[in-house]
């Protein structure tokens, strides 16, 4: 078990974790034992923890909650590290639909749709809710829903000015994805969408409330602020690229709510790119909800003479490069962010400081990329509801976007306009490459026939995947993409600051295509090398997304192979699969339990996923019981639902002297780790040999308050424990 032995080490931030037994399925993203309640009053006791860490430091160090920057650019403090470290959050600011070609799937596109997203919910985080008021927003008005506080008319004048110019970033963004269009310029994605408009400053808890209320997808065109204004480091270097505490958060929200994907800007910082690391270095520019897993992390490009042409983007300038600090391949995808026409809110200079209600502006930024994908994440979605009757996962959403974005393999560089050449597959700047929605609704189309399949399904401990493909044309090829939600990995301030970096990836899923006995076409990976970042074509430990690129698909049966290493944390893992090809093909999906022998499962518990006609949507439902699909899609063999189970572990005694023992059936469970955290959150000492099924503490650990957290083989148990 060495990838769980080596995959989490356990922290608290400051005191908002050390509470209660409760935690232990928040800290693994398995709320599976809990109903959402609990959840939420956990969440909302951090919350109040964090205002009061917030105040203290604002009192005690004079420094401001929030400003404006001489461009314009709203700061706000929203939390404070273990450090004292203020931790402040920014706007990034810095034709797009013709780019992204998103046009061809809407009124009047070359598939005779008329996709606005028709009542699908969806979220804006940001500085402020947006500027209702606007005359874009007036004809869907209740449509907008503001769902955090505002500044009121009887705030001062100085209040009410701060606020509505970090409105306009809002506003902007807001518009990009529901304008309706009254200057037809500014035109928004999926201007018949609902959309709940909130403020950045409680974004897990509100997450949590519009994915459980319905919500597919919500916009966050904001991050960590890294440099100040004057050009000074803000945060401690070895944060950067690090996979932290809101990135965790994330991944918590939307591993519990599958249909749920946040669209994540990757940030402006790419200027400051020697600032960050060492000089000459331009990756890892990536940190806080960037660095999350189950997001879609979007980046900035441009284009060279207004061309709407693919072939002719380059990276805008200040647009976040990756990787992440465990050699994940970020940002995900890239749009334009470039000269974005939208309405703003904007104030005359008058006596009486009017605000204005028709006004719009060119903004630039990964912020103005981020709802261009938002807006499509929408269309798609609709979609999906109105052809297969159910929306689908925001792992198969993500996956969409990243097995049909059109590939950049190169970049230009703005000082000396010398090209480089950054290697076949995804890249650390681009990453899979440019959103083509085009594409991406072709897949959608063929999936009514049998040219494509998007599959949604899960992999039990000790499963392996085959999907059986049955090919009778030749010269066919076939692109494989396979994306899930993982569990979330839980931050340690201590280690990261350290420049000790754990790989965020908890269950490691593997995708083959085994074309004959001997042959495997493997997943892209980056080398895990800052220097030499060049993608192969190798195993992939440390993405939750593996992809295969189009290759040859030889007559006769192949094989998609889907499998992990290790035993899965929580016991099965969610997994989207998306598979095109040139030429129809016939999959059926065989479930393979390892044992003795490794045989396949006999011909009773084999279903099938194939239908020339329509439905090719192949769905497990929530009780894992049936296949989901179109109209007409076949049904299958009943799959026994899995049966969740408690974690039966008792700590005693408690309050302890001496010695901590364990009481556990062993048949049933084991232990890997324990490590012991002061109410500080401090790591005060850790085990990894726990089969004694006891531990001494009679000198390591002083009399007090502790919180222990324990791994085993069906997740995490945390206990209080007192020291006499």
């Amino acid at each position: 078990m060495k990838k769980l032995l080596n995959l989490i080490v356990f922290c608290f931030f400051g005191m908002s974790f050390a509470q209660n037994d409760t935690i232990v399925n928040k800290a693994t993203g398995d709320d599976k034992n809990r109903n959402e309640s609990e959840i939420l009053s956990d969440l909302e006791k951090e919350r109040l923890l964090r205002q009061e860490r917030i105040r203290k430091v604002v009192e005690e160090t004079k420094i401001p909650y929030s400003y404006i920057t001489t461009s314009g650019e709203y700061h706000e403090i929203v939390d404070v590290y273990p450090d004292g470290t203020p931790i402040y959050y920014q706007s990034f600011n810095s034709r797009a639909q013709d780019l992204s070609r998103i046009t061809t799937i809407k009124k009047g596109g070359k598939y005779h749709l008329d996709l606005t997203g028709n009542r699908v919910l969806l979220g804006v985080f940001d500085a402020t809710p947006t500027f209702k008021r606007h005359d874009e927003f007036r004809d869907n008005i209740n449509n907008i829903h503001i769902m955090s506080e505002v500044v009121t008319d009887q705030a001062s004048l100085t209040e009410r000015r701060k606020f509505q110019t970090a409105q306009e970033h809002s506003t902007h963004v807001t518009g990009t994805i529901i304008a309706k269009g009254i200057d037809s310029d500014a035109t928004g994605i999926a201007p018949n969408a609902i959309l709940y408009s909130y403020n950045w400053r409680d974004d897990e808890i509100n997450m949590r409330w519009l994915a459980f209320t319905g919500g597919v997808t919500s916009n966050h065109s904001y991050g960590t602020t890294l440099v100040s204004s004057s050009g000074k480091l803000l945060v401690d270097k070895n944060i950067i690229g690090a996979y932290d505490w809101k990135a965790e958060a994330f991944d918590r929200v939307t591993f519990k709510f599958k249909n749920y994907l946040p669209v994540v800007a990757a940030g402006n910082y790419h200027r400051h790119a020697d600032l960050l690391n060492y000089p000459g270095m331009e990756y890892n520019n990536l940190a806080g909800i960037a660095t999350a897993k189950n997001v879609l992390v979007v980046g900035a490009i441009e284009e060279f003479g207004g061309l709407d042409d693919l072939n002719s983007v380059n990276i805008a300038d200040f647009s976040n490069y990756g990787p992440t600090r465990d050699f994940r391949i970020k940002p995900d995808i890239v749009a334009r962010g470039v000269g974005i026409y939208s309405p703003i809110n904007d104030f005359s200079k008058t006596d009486d400081y009017t605000l204005k209600t028709n006004r719009y502006t060119f903004l630039s930024g990964t912020s103005m990329a981020s709802p261009v994908v938002t807006g499509t994440v929408a269309l798609f979605q609709e979609w999906a509801q109105t052809n297969y009757g159910n929306q689908l996962w925001g792992a198969s959403i993500k996956g969409l976007f990243i097995h049909t974005a059109y590939p950049i393999t190169k970049v230009r560089d703005h000082k000396t306009g010398q090209v480089k050449y950054l290697g076949e597959g995804p890249n650390a700047i681009y990453g899979w490459g440019a959103i083509d929605a085009d594409k991406a609704m072709k897949v959608l189309q063929d999936s009514k026939e049998n040219k494509s399949y998007i599959i949604e399904s899960e992999l039990k401990s000790k499963e392996t995947k085959r999907y059986i493909i049955e090919n009778t044309h030749r010269n066919n090829d076939i692109e494989v993409t396979l994306v899930w939600a993982d569990p979330a990995f839980v931050f340690n301030y201590g280690l990261v600051t350290a420049g000790i970096y754990k790989d965020a990836l908890i269950n490691d899923l593997d995708l083959r295509v085994k074309v004959n006995d001997n042959e495997y076409y493997m997943p892209w990976a980056l080398n895990k090398d800052l220097n030499n970042l060049t993608a192969k074509q190798k195993d992939n430990d440390v993405d939750n997304v593996e992809r295969i690129a189009k290759k040859p698909l030889p007559t006769g049966e192949s094989e998609i192979i889907i499998s992990t290493k290790e035993q899965i944390v929580m016991g099965s893992q969610s997994y989207a699969l998306i598979i095109t090809s040139k030429e129809p093909i016939k999959i059926k999906d065989v479930i393979e339990h390892s044992g003795a022998q490794d045989q396949l499962m006999s011909e009773e518990d084999v279903y099938r996923i194939e239908n020339p006609n329509d439905g090719a949507l192949a769905k497990i439902d929530d009780n894992n019981n049936s296949l989901l699909g179109g109209e007409n899609s076949t049904s299958s063999e009943k799959i026994e639902p899995i049966h969740e189970e408690k974690i039966d572990l008792i700590v005693w005694p408690n309050p302890v002297k001496d010695v901590v023992h364990f009481d556990y059936d062993e048949t049933e469970l084991t232990l890997y780790e324990l490590h012991v955290f002061d109410m500080n959150g401090k790591l005060i000492r850790s085990d990894y040999d726990l089969d004694e099924k006891e531990i001494p503490v009679n000198q390591s650990v002083p009399k007090g308050f502790y919180v222990m957290k324990i791994l085993t083989s069906k997740g995490i148990v945390v206990k209080n424990l007192v020291k006499q």
